[in-house]
């Protein structure tokens, strides 16, 4: 079930490494509608996504990087 948001979404990351991670989200169509790099520091991460320019919808959150771990996160835009 996609997690509800209105205008910015904060996610928690945990890393076993410092490292740099592509955020990317996709529209359900499957077009990539915003990316932002981020910089990841051993341990717990806490990171806000500001997803005011979206337009209402259903959309997935997917993290790029050299270890590609992380699993999709749907979310809809109220």
């Amino acid at each position: 079930m996609p997690i509800p948001v209105v205008d910015d979404a904060t996610i928690t990351i945990l890393t076993t490494q410092e490292m740099n991670e592509e955020l990317q989200v996709f529209d359900v169509s499957g077009k990539l509608v915003e990316s932002k790099l981020i910089h990841l520091d051993l341990g717990n991460n806490s990171v806000k996504i500001d997803l005011t320019k979206l337009t209402k919808g259903i959309y997935t959150l997917n993290m790029k990087g050299f270890n590609n771990q992380y699993r999709p996160i749907k979310f809809v835009k109220f």
